[in-house]
């Protein structure tokens, strides 16, 4: 654990030590052991069998039996740190470009302040002392011991290979440009080396060195083109495919004849074993079925309606123009008799849409629940292939991954916030307990509610059932995931409207559908005009709109594109089923300026009444404000058509389920119509109306796409779900329960709202409620809490070598990927973040800001309100949306590659004859399906020789890209629909502010749980992978503290067990779930309230702290927990002033709090007391993931006493000492101690403390007992109030050589002192730590504010109150501000000084007094 004090021999207190092997029933004490605890000097006080026993004069204290000495075995094993240790020794030695290039400048700041030394001479120092500090950190390591071990050099190698300048060398488009050829890779190999020397040497050693930097870089410039010229000769002799034969297993899979592939006979039964499984092959291609557009019949059916009305109408519009002239009663007959036919012909389509309709869900309704029952149908033919050792493995993996994996999350959770003396297996039992209890609730989604027959005929009760539904739906974590917990016809929608994490149907679901939609249709857009000038444009557009303009060659060229896009557009939605109500002349598409709308309302208004007047409205002004204020709101209509309660009492419906946003807006008739001049060219001219081609189409696009998806599948107005709900009300309705209407609403009610907020609509009945506040809210929570969060997100790079199928597909997609959006050259530019505004719209979805009417086509519509400026601003600078766009960008192309490379797989194994439903075959067709690839599709994508040629061909492509978008929402978490709550979605901003920096967390619980179902089923891989990113987010976590403290914290050798429970915590394994109920309940917070979970909370809370302290005249301190808790970056203030401290450049004030009022025997020291131990932190919840921990003010975390009170501690250097305390007690002024009145109890529970620990309580407890001589406080109460404020010794502050047991503070820069992190505190250092417990106990004696506790302690002396009313007394002082502090102590004393560590320190006691008398 942690290092112990420097030249403190704690072997002496060997002979108190308990064995722990035999003792009675009531103190039973554990050994255990720490490696960086030196065992040799235990040794001497050990009594063996194989030896004669010493008499030793410290035998006479050991209780028990003899100890065995084969710890000797472990000792030896100790001497030598393990390759871990060695690993992070060579990487921290290790130097890096960039640092070199920070100290270099540090040094010459040094340099300009420093008149006595020159340049050299502080490069140099500074040299020195990094030496030194490294190997203060590594002692083992001294004199380059282990400098040649290979961990060593390990480390070195990856220190090397993570430098960012390298990293960025390769990535900017030169260097990816440069590594195409040998030449350029070999001066980009030497170029970066020779550098890199250079600038390492000046640093090291004060001087460059010509010489030794050439020779660096001609090793750079000769090696990498040979490296790379060997991979790629190597590379020729992997086996690839047979192409031909895989074009013949294709072709007989998909049915065609062995004459028309050419297949011999003799060939012919080979091929046909291959594939001889004919409705494996079947059922895996089902898959494709799920992506037809069910809606295309209703295209011909409309415009053969619209042909045949179109062709009466024209003839009945000749008629009544000749009526004009001439009227005829035969003419007025035949007029008749033609709308007669309209008539008739309306109806009859009416009736023909009806059974269309009925049809085409029925066909939908079939092809998804075959769909449904392909998985199950898979499962079995791949369990059918398994031998006995898959079969024996993947039972072994399905009943011990969820408890084992619940026990490591109890560790961990036990590790960071169980009390000191917790049993650390009552955690890890709790945690194993709830994750077999989790594995039987996912396994229940076999007992689905309302089916008569169940597996086995496990369950047929009703209630049971519902409650295990209900069970799941609790521990969903997202709507997904929470469709899929219900079930039934809940769960099938859900797989057909929504993404899911693994899911074959996700590459055919309409979310990705409408993605997809607006990905292809945005580029194109962009396409369409680009090389044109805006006035190309600007005329082009205003053609389009009636316009009598001459264009120019040019402008023609521009207008036929863009008609033909909107032609094209049209098409694609006239496919959906959804045609425009109106066909008006001269169309085009308006988008108005909001910008310039804002800022000239008035003369907007003036426009728009002109143009009222032009139409001869009766009113102009009064429809021009009317116009104006509805203007943007595209919000004024129901989107759901069926009342669920007509549905329910089975009363009669409309077909049309739903009204899609794009056809509530193309049903509606234009109100400002009219001639050009009358109106577009009014609102040109000033200024009003977009014209920007590419702008406009986008806008078009984005308003458009998730409404086509939706009706592609479902229908143009929803009209396929209805025989989904209907059938949710049968489940409910077969139940037989009374309240089955209700149950039904609830579930139907669902479905709706999670369809609602696929339309970015759900809650938008109360969007303004509390919307510029809320904006405000979780801007300040943005930008004072996540001001880290980038250094976090580096997770996001770890998920794609962790998700992934195959070991190679991170490294390769590191290389493919470009380091900016533009620079991106291979196929991961089809996410076109370089002409659109995902990412920035991705960061602010979960706020809840002014403004947040963003689209993906941000860039062209505007930036939104200041609120979302701001945001916009913030996440740019922290490097958040670089570091987001590159994450998903990475994660697309390790998607795509690990697609291909499974593919090939495929390929090659089936092409050597091997059966697709083998073992191995049946495995790789599963791990394609995550990607929605079916087989006869893997083959034909791995009978390409390589990546490239495969994104070449038409389906290559097409599959490529769809799994790499797959991985990318898979891998690098961005807020959707499918993989959230609902209630963080809402357009309510109040209630999505309760959902703010909880998205990635939510996804991240239900992406836990996949890999934890594939390692279930026997996926060993996955299980390995997962296991072995866990360290790197311990790296991430020690990144993350050198940005908040200026070092690392928490290190693997001095707090193993906490630095592991950080990193799985961090990982978000634990799951959202699980972290929120622990830290409610037993965490950090349990003790604070419940309001501060919410980062929105936490701000109104601290705002209200502030302006009580303003109204209370304690401005000091409401400025210090203003610039802790309110302001911007605090973590970025606290870097740049520790580095302008380390310079000298800046000095800043100590404290910001008042000075302390009260005795006037203050004369020195003025005291304060923090605690930075683990057990007083406090978590408030951060965007980092959740409940990430946030360093608070000193007046918050550190544990204030009262200032006067603690003051009086300083009495001490007046001369006051132990023999004055002493005539305090015989003149009465301080009680007499009576006996302590010891309980004898069974400690069986309490664990037993590590040596160092052990040994630390045993030193401390001596110096104790001979300060405190006369018990003016009970000695076992100081000892707890140690432990607890020390951490056992373990604390930075002792570790530092504060010698202050009791974290007195001072406010006097210039007295001794270790300054605290986080905040400015200043913990006193003490010559000794005797010295500490004199100003503890002469506090204690002379405080006007400890009279309550002297009052406890003459009560206990009277047998009238108890050590843990001494305990509650020094409480209420305010000695701590945590209210759990006399409890925690109380804890310590009870179960550890007075009960498990009893005798032991009641054998330090005799042997200091008793035994010498």
């Amino acid at each position: 654990m942690a290092e112990q004090i420097q030249n403190t021999d704690y072997s002496k207190y060997d002979k108190f030590l308990v064995n722990e092997e035999k003792q009675p029933s009531d103190i039973v004490i554990t050994p255990t052991t720490d490696k960086n605890l030196d065992l040799n000097k235990y040794n001497k006080f050990i009594i063996s069998d194989d030896k004669p026993e010493t008499t030793n004069k410290y035998d006479k204290f050991i209780i028990g039996d003899k100890v065995d000495t084969d710890l000797s075995i472990a000792q030896k094993s100790e001497d030598e740190p393990s390759w871990f240790r060695k690993f992070l020794y060579g990487f921290d030695k290790q130097d890096q470009f960039f640092g070199n290039v920070y100290r270099i400048g540090k040094a010459k700041l040094q340099d300009l302040a420093d008149d006595e030394k020159n340049f050299k001479q502080i490069l140099l120092e500074n040299e020195a002392a990094q030496q030194g500090a490294l190997y203060r950190r590594f002692q083992k390591f001294t004199g380059g011991k282990y400098d040649n071990d290979l961990a060593t050099q390990a480390g070195e190698m990856a220190a090397f290979l993570l430098d960012p300048f390298y990293l960025l060398a390769y990535m900017t488009p030169w260097g990816r440009a440069a590594t195409t050829t040998y030449k350029g890779l070999a001066l980009l190999g030497g170029g970066t080396i020779g550098l890199d020397k250079l600038v390492s040497d000046f640093a090291n050693y004060g001087e460059v060195r010509p010489k030794d930097a050439a020779i660096a870089a001609g090793t750079g410039a000769a090696f990498g083109p040979a490296a790379v010229k060997a991979f790629r000769v190597i590379s020729k002799y992997f086996p690839s495919a047979d192409a031909k034969k895989i074009e013949q297993i294709v072709g007989l899979a998909e049915g065609q004849t062995a004459k028309k592939l050419g297949i011999k006979k003799q060939d012919l039964k080979k091929l046909q074993d291959i594939v001889s499984d004919k409705e494996f092959i079947t059922v895996n291609n089902l898959i494709k079925k799920a992506g037809e557009n069910y809606s295309k019949p209703f295209k011909e059916l409309q415009f053969g309606y619209d042909k045949n009305v179109l062709k009466l109408q024209n003839k009945i519009d000749k008629l009544v123009k000749i009526n004009k002239n001439k009227k005829t009663k035969a003419n007025t007959k035949t007029i008749a008799k033609l709308e007669n036919d309209i008539t008739a012909i309306e109806k009859q389509f009416k009736k023909d849409r009806k059974a269309l309709v009925i049809k085409q869900a029925d066909k939908q309704k079939k092809v998804t629940d075959l769909i449904a029952q392909r998985e199950v149908k898979l499962i079995e033919k791949l369990r059918k292939s398994e031998d006995i050792f898959d079969a024996g493995v993947r039972y072994l993996l399905s009943a011990t991954v969820r408890p084992l994996a619940g026990a490591g999350i109890g560790a961990a959770f036990g590790t960071l916030w169980g009390a000191e003396d917790d049993d650390l297996n009552k955690w890890i039992i709790g945690g194993a307990t709830l994750g077999a209890i989790q594995k039987g609730i996912q396994a229940s989604k076999v007992l689905q509610v309302g089916e008569k027959k169940t597996v086995s005929n496990i369950i047929n009760n009703e209630a049971v059932k519902l409650t295990l539904q209900k069970l799941r739906a609790l521990t969903a974590t997202t709507t997904s995931s929470k469709l899929k917990a219900y079930g039934g016809e809940t769960e099938k929608i859900g797989n057909l409207l929504l993404e899911g994490i693994d899911s074959p149907l996700t590459r055919f679901s309409v979310s990705k559908n409408a993605d997809t939609i607006q990905r292809e249709w945005t580029k194109r857009a962009v396409e369409t005009v680009k090389g044109f000038t805006t006035t190309e444009s600007k005329n082009a557009i205003d053609s389009l709109r009636g316009s009598k303009i001459k264009l120019t060659n040019r402008e023609k060229i521009v207008k036929g594109r863009v008609q033909k896009y909107l032609d094209d557009f049209k098409t694609l939605y006239n496919d959906a089923g959804i045609f425009s109500k109106q066909n008006v002349e001269n169309y085009f598409p308006r988008v108005y300026n909001f910008a310039q709308i804002n800022r000239n309302p008035d003369e907007f208004k003036k426009v728009l009444t002109e143009i009222f007047k032009l139409k001869k409205a009766k009113n102009p002004t009064k429809e021009a404000e009317k116009f104006f204020n509805k203007i943007n709101d595209i919000s004024e209509f129901n989107l759901i058509k069926t009342n669920i309660d007509d549905l329910i009492n089975d009363k009669k419906i409309s077909q049309n389920y739903i009204l899609t946003p794009l056809s509530n807006h193309i049903t509606k008739q234009r109100v400002l119509t009219g001639p050009y001049k009358q109106v577009e060219k009014l609102l040109t001219d000033g200024n009003f109306l977009i014209n920007d081609p590419a702008q406009i189409l986008a806008s078009l696009v984005n308003r458009s796409a998730k409404s086509i998806a939706f009706a592609q599948r479902f229908g143009p107005n929803g009209e396929f779900l209805v025989p989904y709900i209907q059938g949710i009300k049968t489940k409910y309705k077969n139940t037989g329960k009374a309240n089955w209407r209700e149950l039904a609403k609830k579930e139907i009610k669902l479905v709706e709202d999670t369809i609602e907020a696929y339309f970015d609509r759900f809650g938008q009945a109360r969007r303004n409620q509390l919307k510029n506040t809320a904006g405000v809210l979780a801007t300040m929570s943005n930008l004072n809490m996540l001001d880290r969060v980038t250094i976090a997100s580096l997770g996001d790079l770890v998920q794609p070598f962790t998700n992934s199928t195959n070991w190679s597909t991170w490294l390769r997609a590191l290389v493919q990927t470009g380091g900016t959006a533009k620079s991106e050259k291979g196929l991961a530019k089809n996410l076109n973040q370089a002409v659109t505004n995902e990412i920035q719209v991705a960061l602010q979805k979960p706020l809840a800001v002014k403004g947040d009417e963003l689209t993906t086509m941000g860039s062209f519509m505007g930036s939104g309100g200041a609120m979302s400026k701001l945001n916009t601003a913030f996440f740019r600078a922290s490097g958040l949306e670089w570091l987001t766009g590159f994450a998903r960008r990475f994660a697309y192309n390790a998607g795509a590659n690990d697609a291909f490379i499974s593919a090939q797989k495929l390929a090659r194994y089936v092409s050597k004859g091997n059966k697709l439903t083998s073992s191995k075959g049946a495995k790789l067709v599963a791990d394609l399906e995550r990607y929605g690839i079916s087989a006869t599709d893997a083959l034909k994508l791995g009978a390409n020789k390589s990546f490239n040629d495969a994104a070449k061909t038409k389906l290559g492509k097409q599959l490529l890209n769809d799994a790499g978008i797959q991985a990318s929402n898979r891998d690098a978490i961005i807020p959707q629909v499918s993989n959230r709550l609902l209630f963080t979605q809402s357009q309510t901003p109040w209630v999505r502010l309760m959902g703010q920096f909880l998205s990635w967390a939510m996804a991240k619980s239900t992406q836990t749980n996949k890999i934890l179902q594939r390692i279930e089923n026997g996926d060993v891989r996955t299980m390995v992978k997962l296991l072995s990113a866990i360290p790197v987010y311990g790296g991430i976590q020690e990144l993350r503290e050198m940005a908040k403290y200026g070092e690392v914290v928490t290190d693997i050798d001095s707090d193993t067990d906490t630095w592991w429970a950080e990193s799985l915590r961090l990982s978000g394994l634990s799951g959202v779930l699980p972290e929120f109920l622990a830290n409610t309940f037993v965490g950090p917070g349990s003790r604070q309230p419940f309001f501060l979970a919410f980062p929105a909370g936490s701000m109104i809370y601290e705002l209200d702290k502030i302006s009580k302290d303003f109204v209370q005249g304690n401005t000091d301190k409401a400025w210090q927990r203003t610039l802790d808790r309110i302001a911007p970056l605090p973590n970025w203030r606290k870097i740049i002033q520790n580095i302008g401290q380390d310079l000298d450049l800046i000095d800043v004030p100590t404290s910001l709090l008042p000075v302390p009022k009260g005795s006037d025997k203050i004369k020195l020291s003025e005291g304060d007391i923090v605690t930075p131990s683990k057990s007083m932190q406090v978590d408030t919840t951060t965007g980092e993931g959740a409940n990430i921990k946030k360093e608070t003010s000193s007046e918050e975390n550190m544990n204030k006493k009262d200032l006067s009170a603690i003051a009086a501690a300083s009495i001490i250097a007046t001369g006051v000492g132990v023999n004055e305390m002493n005539k305090a007690v015989e003149n009465k002024i301080l009680p007499k101690k009576k006996p302590d009145v010891v309980v004898e109890k069974n400690y069986d529970d309490v664990s037993a403390l590590e040596p160092n620990k052990k040994a630390w309580l045993l030193n401390t407890a001596e110096k104790v007992y001979k300060v405190n001589k006369d018990n003016i406080i009970p000695n076992d109460i100081i000892l707890a109030i140690n432990s607890e404020e020390t951490g056992w010794g373990t604390s930075r502050f002792v570790k530092d050589g504060s010698n202050n047991l009791f974290n007195i503070q001072v406010f006097d820069k210039n007295e001794p002192h270790i300054k605290a992190r986080g905040s400015n505190a200043m913990i006193k250092k003490y010559p000794t730590e005797e010295d500490s417990i004199k100003d503890f106990l002469n506090m204690v004696a002379n405080s006007e504010k400890y009279q309550g506790v002297r009052d406890t302690i003459t009560a206990f002396n009277n047998g009238e109150a108890s050590k843990a009313d001494i305990i509650k007394a020094i409480a209420n002082t305010g000695y701590a501000e945590n209210k759990n502090w006399s409890s925690n102590v109380t804890g310590i004393l009870n179960r550890r000084i007075d009960g498990k560590n009893r005798e032991e320190l009641k054998s330090v006691y005799n042997n200091l007094f008793v035994d010498k008398e």
